[in-house]
Order: structure tokens, then C-alpha cells, then sequence
């Protein structure tokens, strides 16, 4: 497993959800319409890549030190 590529791939999904959260937020300001159970589906799929990529810098640190 490369875990920059990894890294990479998991900051990409971030930026994208980021993306989609802002998208949603704009949508209920401007139409007054509530999708609270979307952001937070959102939230959950950001908080996940947050704690994957807490792990894959550990495996990093982990990696580095053994060399």
C-alpha cells in the first residue's frame, strides 16, 4: 500500500465533500429548504476520512522510523 497515494486520494475525497457540504449549505440558505440530514451525512463521510488519514500518518511515522 502506498500511503501517500492513499493520503492523496483521501484529501482529493475531502476537498470533494468539503465541496458538496457548501453545496448544500447554499441550497438551504437560498431556497429555505432543510437538509440537515444530508449535511450530516456529509459530516460523517469527512469525520471518517479524518480519522483514516490519522491512521495512514501513523503507519507513516511507523514506516520511517523502522528504516
Amino acid at each position: 500500500m502506498d500511503i501517500k497515494n492513499t493520503l492523496s486520494n483521501i484529501i482529493l475525497d475531502r476537498m470533494q465533500v468539503k465541496s458538496e457540504l457548501d453545496k448544500y449549505r447554499f441550497l438551504t440558505e437560498s431556497k429555505g429548504i432543510r437538509y440537515d440530514s444530508m449535511i450530516n451525512i456529509l459530516l460523517d463521510k469527512l469525520n471518517n476520512l479524518n480519522k483514516l488519514e490519522r491512521e495512514l500518518i501513523e503507519e507513516l511515522k511507523k514506516q520511517k522510523s523502522n528504516l
